[in-house]
């Protein structure tokens, strides 16, 4: 295995420095690449391109952090010591130099979202013997050889050359075909009069690029992105209709109550007030004190409270608490806040286990009530309020 160091330097210069690599070979020499301190760190993945003597063609090895390639250039490139380390395979080398450059990505949700590029580099590769022709005889031998050969590299470099745009310069191929077949005519004449070919000449220079081919068809659509993150819950809608009266609950035998409103109310300018519930639903095991709903017999009642509230003052903040025996019960409370002539719609319901004998209230707690001038109001309860009990376990 022979070595190309390859140093890319944050100046956008390259130095390359190769041992003797032939035409043809494969996985015989080892690509080592040495990246710039800017492209060290930051980045997810690498891409390393090729393009074969300068057709404008790239090659890339893809992802070289994917296990499963599927491509002829699977597990040809990987990362050793912050170096990129490359195998150079013989579909590469079929040709008389190479440019290579690296590609530094980011990526996110399985897009590239950052590319970044090395300066480019040039790897050369030194004549070799190739070619499919027959056997030579004893007098093909010394320049004989050599000359096929260079017969042979310009077939393969041709081939190289108008890869993908045969439809443009596919007379000019046939062109230099013929001229090939002509001069290896000439040779095998020569050779029938015992004549010695002389020396070949050396290489011309490399003809100019030939025109862009045309535009390839369009990908297939690629596959459907991630779900996307759930949406901000939207805003309260507006207070339903009164439903129907429910059913009582398994073992609650019917026991049931409830106060509410027999007209509007107003709150006064003060931080906590008990709710007046001067009205009273039928009842089945429970009674009923000044504004409050006594309990008769122990077990797990549900507790369902409703009203709409207007701000008759400054705008306020405004919640409702149940209270059992005098004292707030945790977890049973609604808080809004409140703007001058609004209004609201509040409510709530839970489950709650009661001894036989307490008492439940509602109260309407405030704030900024201090801030008020004196002798006005908070709040008006719409005559709508009700609160009731019903036993379900």
């Amino acid at each position: 295995m022979r070595t190309i160091k390859v140093v890319l330097l944050d100046d956008e210069q390259a130095q390359v420095i190769p041992e003797r690599v032939y035409m043809g070979e494969h996985r015989a020499a080892r690509l080592e690449i040495s990246l710039p301190a800017r492209l060290q760190t930051g980045f997810d993945y690498y891409n390393l391109c090729f393009d074969v003597m300068g057709a404008g063609k790239r090659i890339p090895l893809g992802n070289i952090y994917e296990a499963d390639d599927p491509s002829e250039f699977a597990g040809l490139a990987k990362m050793e010591n912050g170096e990129i380390i490359c195998e150079l395979p013989e579909s590469l080398t079929q040709c008389s130099y190479l440019r290579a450059q690296v590609e530094a990505c980011c990526e996110e949700n399985g897009l590239c979202t950052r590319l970044e590029k090395s300066v480019p580099f040039v790897i050369a590769f030194e004549d070799s013997i190739a070619g499919e022709g027959d056997v030579l005889s004893s007098l093909a031998l010394g320049h004989t050889t050599k000359l096929m050969a260079q017969l042979d590299r310009l077939r393969r470099i041709l081939r190289v050359e108008v890869q993908g745009a045969q439809d443009v310069i596919g007379p000019l191929t046939d062109r230099a075909e013929q001229a090939a077949d002509r001069a290896e005519q000439a040779l095998a004449d020569a050779l029938e009069l015992n004549i010695t070919p002389g020396s070949p000449g050396s290489q011309g220079p490399m003809g100019p690029q030939g025109p862009q081919g045309p535009k390839g068809d369009t990908g297939n659509t690629g596959p459907q992105g991630p779900k996307g993150d759930t949406g901000n819950t939207g805003p309260q809608g507006p207070k339903g209709d009164k439903g129907d009266p429910g059913t009582p609950g398994a073992g609650g035998a019917g026991v049931y109550g409830g106060l509410y409103l027999t007209s509007n109310w107003t709150v006064p300018k003060q931080d906590s007030t008990k709710i007046v519930l001067n009205g009273t639903r039928s009842a089945n095991g429970v009674s009923y004190g000044t504004d409050s709903i006594i309990i008769q017999q122990a077990g797990t009642y549900l507790l369902s409270f409703s009203s709409t509230a207007v701000c008759l003052n400054m705008a306020i903040i405004t919640g409702v608490l149940v209270y059992r025996n005098a004292v707030a019960v945790q977890g049973f409370a609604r808080t809004h806040t409140i703007e001058l002539g609004g209004y609201v719609n509040m409510a709530m319901s839970g489950l709650l286990d009661l001894n036989q004998g307490d008492a439940l209230t509602l109260v309407v707690r405030n704030t900024k009530f201090a801030e008020m001038p004196a002798g006005t109001d908070l709040l008006l309860l719409s005559h709508q309020t009700e609160f009731t009990a019903v036993k379900v376990g």
